[in-house]
């Protein structure tokens, strides 16, 4: 695939994409190169794939645990405007922000399997040492259920960094636990009338946030931030490219893609498109989901990882 287009102005060049990536290493928006190295990661292309390699790293965003950290603590101030109709006196809102922040049990959205690296360990953190509150209403979905069967009035509020497709969640909300004698989901309850129920990820798909308020009635979602269709990178109308080099971009994802050894599952599990084909440019400090495109975390002899990914997601 020869790369024909002429330069212009303001094309992306090798030293700008490189100088803003240490830019963000120096006040802290990166981490040092031995965890995202992008000098590295260029020089897995070949020549006449350079310039298609420069924009999607240009487009790469990466968020510190420190910055989740702070979209979780807004995001769970926001709900201050959900809990209930507006008041227009302070002194009437707080005692009712104040009962349910009192009342509210957290459930942390997890993988199929628990890990040391999964990202549920380090949101428990920061819902009881940053937003403050109780280790006791820091549940697993099974304890919350059973709570919710005993307290029907109780608020959850779920916590979780990405929501790609929206799978994780539908499978947590249609999940069946022992509860007493019997099951129950939390499907089943909230169609009882039990519960209230809050989602905040730190980032979500419009594609997965429209998924969840289909297969999820009854949950208010309310993500730190919302990515829509164009932050794709296979989307006709990607933000990710240049109008010169959008026509060729799936061209270019396509044969990097197979000459790293990466494969084609039909938007299965690794497959060269991401997760449901969604082809993101998003990476954590905890790792990067499964959404995005695998050309940023693949590793082998003859592949270098932008930024490895020590979970699934």
């Amino acid at each position: 695939m020869a790369d024909t287009f002429p330069a212009t102005a303001a094309d992306i060049t090798d030293d700008f994409v490189i100088g803003k990536c240490e830019y963000f290493t120096s006040v802290h928006l990166w981490p040092l190169r031995k965890e995202i190295n992008p000098k590295l990661w260029l020089e897995n292309f070949l020549d006449d794939e350079k310039r298609h390699a420069r924009y999607l790293l240009n487009a790469f965003i990466y968020l510190e645990d420190h910055i989740v950290e702070q979209i979780v603590v807004d995001s769970f101030e926001g709900l201050s405007r959900a809990i209930g109709p507006p008041l227009d006196d302070l002194e009437g809102f707080l005692p009712r922000w104040q009962a349910f922040v009192d009342a509210v049990h957290v459930v942390v959205v997890r993988g199929e399997t628990a890990n040391p690296t999964d990202s549920g360990y380090s949101f428990a953190r920061i819902a009881r040492d940053l937003i403050g509150l109780s280790e006791e209403h820091i549940v697993e979905a099974s304890h919350a259920l059973e709570i919710l069967s005993a307290e029907p009035e109780t608020p959850i509020l779920f916590l979780d960094d990405f929501v790609g497709s929206g799978n994780q969640f539908t499978d947590t909300w249609h999940a069946e636990w022992g509860v007493g004698s019997g099951s129950a989901s939390f499907r089943s309850l909230a169609a009882k009338g039990a519960g209230h129920y809050f989602y905040c990820p730190v980032v979500a798909t419009t594609y997965g946030v429209d998924n969840i308020r289909r297969d999820c009635p009854g949950v208010q979602i309310h993500p730190g931030h919302v990515l829509p269709p164009r932050y794709s990178a296979l989307n006709e109308r990607s933000l990710v490219w240049p109008d010169v080099l959008r026509a060729t971009a799936r061209d270019f994802l396509r044969e990097a893609s197979r000459r790293a050894g990466i494969p084609d599952t039909g938007g299965g599990e690794n497959d060269w498109r991401g997760f449901h084909e969604l082809a993101l440019a998003i990476g954590f400090g905890h790792g990067v989901p499964d959404a995005t495109l695998p050309l940023f975390w693949w590793e082998s002899e003859t592949w270098n990882p932008l930024k490895k990914r020590p979970h699934k997601n």
